[in-house]
């Protein structure tokens, strides 16, 4: 049976796993009767007792049903930080070393200058 909440549905496509990666990468699709309206590339990791869930994470649960080539998805939780629909955004670097070269290739804010 495929997940339909309030006429939507999510499935997930089990993507090849990396190796000395954790966890399984997905395509996760969200759509409705009339196709998949959202896709997101993601990685699937079990949950632990006592670790905290990590940031723009969900809680899913996920069923196969028999010669199925996908899964279908339910979602239990849906982060408040989820990047998904809000466009990219660039990952967090701290490297002082990345810093150095990123002023002096493309300069220092005007407010940098003052300091």
């Amino acid at each position: 049976m495929t997940n339909m909440t309030d006429k939507t549905r999510e499935i997930a496509i089990p993507l090849p796993a990396i190796p000395g990666q954790k966890g399984r990468p997905i395509l996760r699709l969200r759509g409705d009767a009339d196709g998949p309206k959202e896709m997101t590339l993601g990685l699937v990791l079990p949950m632990e007792h006592g670790k905290a869930i990590p940031p723009g994470a969900d809680i899913i649960s996920m069923t196969s049903g028999a010669g199925q080539s996908h899964l279908d998805v339910k979602t239990i939780y849906e982060s408040p930080d989820s990047i998904e629909g809000t466009g990219w955004k660039p990952l967090s670097v701290s490297s002082e070393e990345f810093g150095d070269n990123w002023d002096r290739i493309f300069g220092k804010k005007d407010d940098q200058l003052l300091n």
